[in-house]
């Protein structure tokens, strides 16, 4: 099994586990419900390590397919280069946000996307 595959089980499994434990905390006769900041702690870290393994998951899957990302931290966006059916295609990317802007440019070489998506993120 690869990596992206073993990340994508651990996000299900975790998303699974934290649904059984947040059912167990509303019997307030169970033992973990007296746990409050453990549960609020894990109320607020358990579906963000969640969500950043499948997204980490998903990346990996695509970095195998001549995929480049050029992130601008700062700008809270990156741009993506990406194979398409003729050629290249570079999107941009809200991080803040975590969306992806309609908007795709194509490029016949990955030269020519990779220069582009460079120049779109300011890196």
């Amino acid at each position: 099994m690869d990596l992206a595959a073993e990340l994508a089980e651990l996000s299900a499994t975790l998303n699974v586990a934290l649904a059984r434990i947040q059912s167990l905390a509303h019997d307030p006769a169970h033992v973990i419900r007296r746990e409050s900041l453990v549960m609020d702690t894990l109320r607020a870290t358990g579906p963000k390590v969640s969500a950043a393994l499948r997204t980490l998951a998903e990346r990996l899957e695509s970095a195998s397919c001549e995929t480049a990302v050029f992130p601008n931290h700062k700008c809270g966006i990156e741009s993506l280069v990406r194979p398409a059916v003729s050629g290249y295609a570079v999107v941009l990317r809200d991080t803040d946000a975590d969306r992806t802007l309609p908007t795709v440019h194509r490029f016949a070489t990955r030269d020519e996307a990779v220069a582009k998506a460079r120049h779109l993120a300011g890196v």
